[in-house]
């Protein structure tokens, strides 16, 4: 669902209308979690702050500076002057993390579900061909496509995910449903990148944040120039393709299969996001959604000639100190935006 189909009358069904099972995500009660942590305590038994898992190719870079607005503007008075809220905005697994053993009464954790078949493209054309500058082939693009069995699940849930029984063979009596239920009730909120700004509406809501901690500028755009991972370069950003027997295979019974609890975390994700929408009341969440969208808009037009990308559209590479992103293409404009 898009945001233009955000305004169509039948946008959120109404709670006896959604299909189970779902969840309601609950509203933050206390203050927001503003922690400083120390680098040496990352990795700490109970993590603790504003936690984003940054889901490859699931608009990770542009919520990344969303995570990192968030804490910049909600800066605790108690921090000392060089002491910053403790964001996570990198990309790691949730498990990697430590998430299982994070303080929940002082750690919001969220993260956001993309459709499978659009988020293994993008890895594939982001990865392996802009950034590693691989040539693309409907071979090679098959061979990726065929590793990716449930990505999101896998990177988000706290807890491993047993895909094979003691004797070797799938589990086959895996409940897709309750698992997507119990890896979605480890987090606070999760959203999905086809419902980006519904998404974070929400989120914003349940925090009682400001308007404007949420506004984004887009950090990468098909065919243009992108601050690679791997050597600090700019690299080119190929647009997607498909080839036919790419498409059969993505419309395979085989792909549905090894993706299934992908599919189904997407899809209790998005009826939990309109169950909470319930909650929280629909004029409320459609009168948070206009002023969201004015305010994107009012960003666009002003911002976006009025900072510096780290790349620019010729690929030369401009160097962080000379930005207006906090850091490498996160959060960029942050500073246009606060002053809209």
């Amino acid at each position: 669902m898009s945001s233009d189909e955000a305004n169509g009358d039948n946008f959120i069904p109404k709670t006896n209308q959604i299909d189970k099972p779902y969840l309601i995500f609950s509203n933050w009660t206390t203050p927001f979690p503003c922690y400083h942590v120390n680098s040496t305590e990352t990795q700490e038994s109970n993590p603790k702050g504003v936690l984003y898992v940054k889901t490859y190719k699931a608009a990770s870079s542009t919520l990344a500076g969303v995570a990192t607005h968030m804490g910049e503007r909600h800066r605790s008075s108690s921090l000392k002057k060089n002491e910053k809220c403790h964001v996570n905005a990198h990309h790691a697994s949730a498990k990697d993390l430590g998430y299982a053993n994070r303080d929940k009464t002082k750690s919001f954790l969220w993260t956001f579900l993309r459709d499978p078949k659009q988020r293994a493209l993008s890895h594939y054309f982001f990865f392996p061909i802009s950034l590693r500058k691989q040539n693309p082939s409907g071979k090679s693009m098959l061979e990726f496509l065929k590793g990716q069995k449930n990505f999101q699940a896998k990177y988000i849930s706290t807890l491993a995910i047993p895909e094979k029984n003691v004797n070797g063979t799938k589990n086959q009596n895996m409940n897709v449903n309750k698992t997507a239920i119990k890896i979605l009730q480890e987090y606070n909120f999760v959203g999905l990148v086809e419902m980006l700004d519904e998404s974070l509406v929400v989120m914003r809501l349940l925090l009682d944040l400001d308007p404007k901690d949420i506004i984004y500028l887009p950090s990468k755009q098909m065919g243009a120039y992108a601050l690679g991972s791997y050597d600090g370069e700019c690299s080119h950003i190929y647009k997607k393709f498909t080839t036919p027997k790419v498409d059969e295979f993505l419309g395979s019974e085989e792909w549905e299969k090894d993706n299934e609890l992908d599919y189904a975390l997407v899809e209790v994700t998005k009826r939990s996001i309109f169950a909470t929408i319930q909650t929280i009341g629909e004029e409320t969440f459609q009168n948070a959604l206009k002023e969201h969208k004015a305010l994107l808009q009012q960003a666009k037009d002003t911002c976006i000639n009025e900072f510096t990308y780290p790349c620019t559209e010729e690929g030369e590479r401009i160097p962080n100190q000379k930005t207006s992103c906090y850091w490498n293409d996160i959060g960029c404009g942050h500073e246009c935006i606060d002053n809209l």
